[in-house]
C-alpha cells in the first residue's frame, strides 16, 4: 500500500461522496445564493421566479458529470500506482514504460484540474448582479486558483515513485506565495478571477527557472531529448 498514493485513495472516496450528495449541493448553493444574495435587496423575491427547475436540474447534471470524470481519473490514478510496482520490481527499470506511467499521470491530473474548476458554472451565481461578500470571492477565486497551481502540482505529483523532478519546497513555495498574493490583491478590491491571474503571474518569476531545469532532468532521465513520439515509447 505505501506504493500506492494515500491522496489518491482519499480523493477517490471523497469523489464517491460527491457525487452521493450532488442533488443537496446544488440545492444547497442556490437557496444559500437566494437568501444572503437576493432577498436582503428584495425581501419579498420568491425563490422560484429567480431559478426554475429546469435551471437546477442543469447544474446537477453538470456535477454530475464533472464529478464522474475526476472519479474515473482517479480511479485510473491507483491503477498507474499498482502498474508501476510490477515495473519498478525489475532491477533496471523500463525507463520507456516509466515514461507511459508519468505522461499518463499528467494526462489524468490536467484532466482533474480543468474539471474541477468548472464546477464554476455551478456555483458562480455573481451574474446576477449583486455584490459578492469576501467569502464568497475567495471560494469562486480558489477554483480559478486550482487551476494555475497545476503548473507546478501535476509534474510534481506525477513523478512519485519514479524520480525526484520537482521538489516539494520549491512547489509550496510558489503555490503558499500565489495563495497570499491572490488574497492581498482580493482585500484590495481585484475581482475573483483577475486576482488569482495576477498572483499566478507574479508568483511564477521566481519558479520559472526551476521548472525549466527540471524538465532538462526529465529530458534526461527519460533519454527523449530531441527524440520523436514513436522513439520516447
Amino acid at each position: 500500500m505505501k506504493n500506492i498514493s494515500i491522496l489518491n485513495i482519499l480523493c477517490l472516496i471523497i469523489s464517491i461522496g460527491i457525487l452521493f450528495s450532488v442533488d443537496s449541493i446544488v440545492s444547497w448553493a442556490f437557496q444559500n445564493h437566494f437568501e444572503k444574495n437576493i432577498l436582503p435587496f428584495s425581501p419579498h423575491a420568491q425563490f422560484e421566479m429567480y431559478f426554475s427547475d429546469s435551471r437546477i436540474s442543469f447544474d446537477k447534471n453538470v456535477m454530475y458529470r464533472i464529478w464522474s470524470v475526476i472519479l474515473t481519473m482517479f480511479l485510473l490514478l491507483i491503477y498507474l500506482d499498482i502498474k508501476l510496482i510490477s515495473i519498478n520490481s525489475s532491477n533496471t527499470p523500463d525507463r520507456k514504460k516509466q515514461l507511459r506511467i508519468f505522461m499518463l499521470r499528467v494526462f489524468a491530473y490536467a484532466i482533474i484540474f480543468v474539471a474541477f474548476p468548472m464546477n464554476l458554472l455551478v456555483f458562480d451565481k455573481g451574474s446576477s448582479g449583486e455584490l459578492l461578500s469576501f467569502s464568497d470571492k475567495i471560494i469562486l477565486s480558489s477554483f480559478v486558483l486550482v487551476m494555475l497551481n497545476a503548473l507546478a502540482l501535476i509534474p510534481y505529483l506525477a513523478q512519485r515513485n519514479i524520480a525526484l523532478f520537482f521538489k516539494l519546497k520549491d512547489v509550496l513555495i510558489y503555490n503558499v506565495g500565489m495563495v497570499v498574493c491572490m488574497l492581498v490583491l482580493l482585500y484590495l478590491g481585484v475581482s475573483q478571477y483577475m486576482a488569482p491571474a495576477i498572483a499566478g503571474l507574479l508568483s511564477g518569476f521566481g519558479f520559472l527557472k526551476k521548472m525549466l531545469d527540471a524538465w532538462d532532468h526529465i529530458n534526461e532521465f527519460f533519454d527523449i531529448k530531441d527524440k520523436r513520439i514513436h522513439e520516447m515509447f
